[in-house]
């Protein structure tokens, strides 16, 4: 039975690595560029699709982490932004809030820390140090493909983003520990409750 949950966890984290790249792709590649911010979106809903149909036990987790990750999407860059930190052309949203397109990277974010990243559940050290490497990473793979520009000395910037992300992740995998303490919960009342009406 072990092996049987292994299998399915390397299966969800291959998946849910993949739609994460393809949404980061998609969102990045489109930043500012008014023809084609609708690239985001649609990976976005593709990567919302597969896991909402393919994963139904995940659903209430997945949508919460989705709705979760947005809110502190919208407060952390809109506070890079108000910091001058960094700046992104504008699409569909007023400044200082985030652009739209690094919303939709934060759902997919959410929906990637609820399907696929359950070994960093309860990990907390690890996933400040996951968050702090990779987030940078991740704005720095940003300003690359000229998503993001730089407000402040490339130092500054980088260590900023890697104190945020650094805290932020790690809040991110504790919701999702809870979550999913709960879905547990659920499962053990219902499962006495049928046992009870039997």
């Amino acid at each position: 039975m072990d092996s049987v949950r292994k299998s399915h966890q390397v299966f969800r984290l291959l998946v849910g690595s993949v739609f994460y790249q393809v949404v980061w792709f998609a969102t990045v590649l489109s930043a500012g560029h008014v023809q084609r911010w609708w690239w985001g979106i649609l990976s976005l809903l593709v990567f919302v699709g597969i896991v909402h149909f393919g994963w139904p036990a995940l659903r209430q987790r997945v949508w919460w982490m989705l709705v979760i990750s947005v809110g502190c999407g919208l407060i952390v860059d809109t506070g890079m932004i108000m910091g001058h930190v960094w700046q992104s052309p504008r699409i569909l949203l007023p400044t200082p809030l985030p652009p739209a397109w690094l919303l939709f990277l934060w759902a997919a974010f959410g929906i990637y820390i609820a399907l696929s990243l359950e070994m960093l559940y309860g990990r907390y050290g690890l996933a400040a140090f996951v968050g702090a490497i990779g987030g940078m990473l991740a704005y720095r793979g940003g300003a690359l493909f000229e998503a993001i520009q730089w407000g402040k000395p490339l130092w500054l910037t980088t260590t900023i983003l890697t104190l945020t992300w650094g805290f932020i992740f790690p809040l991110l995998v504790w919701v999702a520990t809870r979550l999913r303490q709960q879905e547990q919960a659920a499962r053990v009342r219902a499962s006495r409750m049928h046992v009870a009406f039997m």
